[in-house]
């Protein structure tokens, strides 16, 4: 296009003036015919408006200080904004004379560039939450010439998701650090290399994708420098190639007024936009303008914003958290479930709901909860660690690897697994359905609580591993959880064997038990005992060293149904050892074997026979080693649950009977013989009637006569107790010996062997003294006490000389005794 084709244009514009003084006004550009006027402008003068030459668009000058209002000669200037160009398709026309074709940025350069020096380049590695990225290196496309400490805008926004709470922190090459906030630009210092390039590090203690801008919006290019003052620089290279092109009055009336009065002292408050060139409008420009230019045409026409531009260089950014499994009680305070194996604690119950978290955490020894984690294909690996080995049962597998569940919101099950053994993998892509599980960056059951509700169905001990395979195109797997140790969740025992009681111990075959006399079962009760779940399933690997029933803690437990005076005692409890043969069953299912031995004690007084009556359970010891409890405890306390609900039960078989009781007394009689034959004294037993009345014991033959019973003196010496011979007389003995070695229908006797001259022999019986005839101690005295020695009874030889309570000539009479015709004698007189 010829300038004189631009004449008439020029005229219109003129007339265009008068009507828009004060505002900026754009045309079609590109023809050349665009003006601009400001009133007021940069000393206050009546800028823009006088002095302008033929083709001068722009009011741009010599010594126009600033750069503000400048002429604009050119053809298609297609912003007409506040700068002299002098080439063709100038496109932006930003504050600076530029004397090229095609000079897009037009920022303070006096050089022709088509790219900027910030339109960096680099690549920001996949991260992980809370650590430090590796270097990024930002490299500026001016190479060498782009050199030493600039200041590089930086701004981040959340992409995946699309809110947030945490910074991007970014750590300078020169030491210092800078916290971004979303959504906001800020300048970060950083310092070229000579070679144009600069390092950082970046850190975000969170998870998921950031839209990472990384430029400048400020003149950072080479062409800056200490005289290009925009004025000067602008005037020189605008008005030579502008008075070539379009008309050498331009430059001189516009630099001649422009320059005298456009001093940028006296002009209005300036304010820092970034501007789209209406010609190039992504190719934006941060500059500074009067505040009066603002509204119009900046923000109305073009579309501008304030404030600095944003970064112009953009990368998505992938953030990824570390995974952490953690397994806890559910309650609080909550209890790590960490137990590694069979003699850990006893953390948890089988089949009852705990605690399950996976979660995506940031680095470090206190990680924290990544709140934006979101999974994208997570799946759960779970293994049985314990228990891991045939147990001694020899069971075909390792263990029972049980059901682990993961339950959903509504309370149903959300996933099932079948653990694997210590190699194998439980399937959890179920999980992947139930991406509501996952509230704030850990599972959630209710929409808040941070986890979800799980529970293992066995005894033993897991390991859980997450996998999250598909995190925006990234594997990441979780520290391997140890998770237990679970233990059954209760007892169900039951009785195999029912007791029975019979009469005495060893070989006592009599159909009665004396009192004080130990007695026991006919048959030994057999207890089973079935480890179950909450829900009632048997913990099959309850078993090995996982089977924690054990005799120290269990002892038998009894109730006496008879209510005699006397008292009831277990030996076993008396004592306080168990009488317990517990056997593993595997499999979860065990027996327990009583057996033990009891006595009906007697108090003062006598007692009437009567029944044995008992009722067989087992007790526990508590962890005080004092608190006894009439059920079935192992040591994790793991309870006789029948009803599941929680309260331990009492254990107790039927009744058990067999055995009748009677109150025994042994006794013997005087005796008296001639010399020369054996003398016989009368040893028996008795026993208290159902008339209350004391009796021969009839029944007895099973009570032995043992030699450590019989205390004997003699009218010589007194030899002690047990003797087989003893002197009578001087130089003359007699040999004792006992008729049978039980009772007889409840008969016994001591036989002397007959000696040739009088003598005598005092009996008694040392039951007091000998262990285990407590039973045939009795009240011989009256005194309340069953503890005494009978009197002494005399057995007497014949006569002799001197004797005084013994007439001359007296005969002895032997006497026989009817032992089933014993006449009973009143015993309450």
């Amino acid at each position: 296009m010829n300038r004189k084709s631009l004449l008439p244009l020029a005229i219109i514009c003129l007339s265009i003036q008068a009507t828009y003084a004060g505002e900026e006004f754009e045309n079609d550009y590109g023809l050349g015919g665009s003006l601009e006027f400001g009133s007021n402008y940069g000393s206050g003068n009546d800028y823009g408006s006088n002095n302008q030459g033929k083709n001068d668009d722009d009011n741009q000058g010599k010594n126009d200080d600033d750069g503000q209002d400048g002429g604009s000669s050119g053809q298609n200037d297609d912003d007409d904004q506040d700068g002299g160009y002098g080439g063709q398709n100038d496109d932006d026309g930003q504050d600076g004379g530029y004397g090229g074709k095609n000079d897009d940025d037009g920022k303070n350069n006096n050089k022709d560039d088509s790219t900027t020096c910030t339109d960096f380049s680099y690549t920001v590695p996949d991260m992980h939450s809370g650590s430090v990225s590796s270097v990024i290196t930002l490299t500026s496309p001016c190479g060498g010439s782009y050199l030493g400490s600039k200041q590089v805008a930086f701004k981040f926004t959340y992409s995946q998701p699309s809110t947030g709470t945490q910074p991007l922190k970014v750590y300078s090459n020169d030491g210092s650090t800078t916290e971004l906030t979303a959504g906001t630009t800020a300048t970060v210092p950083l310092t070229f290399s000579n070679n144009g390039t600069a390092g950082f590090t970046l850190s975000y203690a969170d998870a998921g994708q950031l839209d990472l801008n990384i430029g400048t919006g400020q003149d950072n290019s080479p062409g800056d420098g200490k005289n290009d003052n925009e004025g000067k620089g602008d005037g020189k290279n605008e008005g030579k190639n502008e008075g070539k092109n379009e008309g050498k009055n331009d430059g001189k009336n516009e630099g001649k007024n422009d320059g005298k009065n456009d001093d940028g002292k006296a002009g209005n408050d300036k304010v820092t936009i970034c501007h789209k060139p209406p010609g190039n409008p992504e190719n934006v420009q941060t500059i500074t303008i009067d505040t009066n230019a603002w509204i119009t045409p900046h923000q109305s026409q073009h579309g501008d914003s304030q404030d600095a531009c944003q970064p112009v260089t953009g990368s998505l950014v992938t953030v990824r958290p570390y995974l952490r499994v953690i397994a806890t009680s559910d309650g609080d305070p909550a209890t790590v479930l960490n137990s590694a194996d069979a003699n850990g604690t006893a953390h948890w119950k089988a089949g009852k709901d705990f605690r399950l978290y996976v979660q995506g955490v940031t680095a470090g020894d206190t990680p924290t909860v990544t709140q934006n984690y979101l999974p994208g294909g997570l799946n759960l690996k779970v293994a049985m660690l314990a228990p891991t080995v045939a147990t001694t049962q020899a069971q075909p597998l390792a263990g029972n690897p049980g059901v682990f569940t993961v339950k959903a919101r509504n309370g149903g099950n959300a996933a099932v697994i079948t653990a694997g053994d210590a190699g194998g993998t439980g399937d959890m892509n179920a999980m992947l359905q139930l991406a509501a599980l996952y509230s704030n960056g850990s599972m959630s059951n209710d929409g808040a609580a941070p986890y979800a509700l799980a529970n293992y169905s066995e005894v033993g001990v897991l390991s859980i591993t997450a996998t999250d395979g598909d995190y925006y195109g990234q594997s990441i797997s979780s520290n391997t959880a140890i998770v237990g140790r679970f233990t059954p969740d209760h007892f169900s025992v039951a009785f195999l064997v029912e007791p029975a009681l019979r009469n005495g111990t060893g070989d006592w075959s009599a159909i009665f038990t004396y009192m004080n006399q130990p007695f026991t079962f006919a048959t030994q009760p057999v207890l089973q005992v079935t480890a179950l779940n909450k829900d009632g399933g048997i913990t099959k690997n309850y078993t090995g060293s996982f089977w924690k029933l054990t005799g120290a803690k269990i002892l038998p437990a009894y109730t006496d149904l008879a209510k005699i005076a006397g008292d009831f005692e277990s030996t076993a409890v008396a004592a306080k050892t168990g009488g317990l043969a517990i056997v593993d069953g595997t499999g979860g299912i065990g027996t327990i074997t009583i057996n033990d031995t009891f006595t009906y004690k007697r108090r003062s007084g006598f007692q009437k026979p009567f029944a044995a009556q008992v009722k067989v359970g087992l007790q526990s010891l508590q962890s005080d080693g004092v608190t006894w409890g009439k059920t079935l405890a192992d040591s994790d306390a793991v309870c006789h649950d029948n009803a599941a609900d929680g309260v331990c039960d009492e254990i107790a078989s039927s009744t058990a009977s067999g055995a009748d009781i009677r109150f025994g007394c042994i006794n013997l009689d005087e005796a008296a013989g001639a010399v020369g034959t054996d003398l016989v004294q009368r040893v028996y037993m008795e026993y208290i009637n159902s008339n209350g009345k004391r009796a021969l014991n009839t029944d007895d033959s099973s009570t032995r006569l043992v030699p450590a019973l019989i205390d004997l003196s003699s009218s010589l010496a007194d030899p002690g107790p047990g003797v087989v011979t003893i002197e009578v007389a001087t130089g003359i003995s007699t040999q004792v010996s006992v008729a049978g070695d039980t009772f007889n229908h409840g008969e016994n006797a001591l036989i002397f062997s007959k000696i040739d001259t009088a003598g005598y022999i005092d009996s008694t019986l040392a039951v007091k003294d000998v262990v285990g005839y407590e039973f045939a101690r009795c009240d011989w005295d009256g005194d309340g006490v069953h503890d005494d020695n009978p009197p002494k009874k005399r057995s007497s030889f014949g006569v002799y000389k001197g004797q005084s309570n013994v007439k001359k000539g007296r005969i002895f009479v032997r006497e026989v005794y009817d032992s089933g015709a014993a006449e009973e004698e009143n015993l309450n007189k």
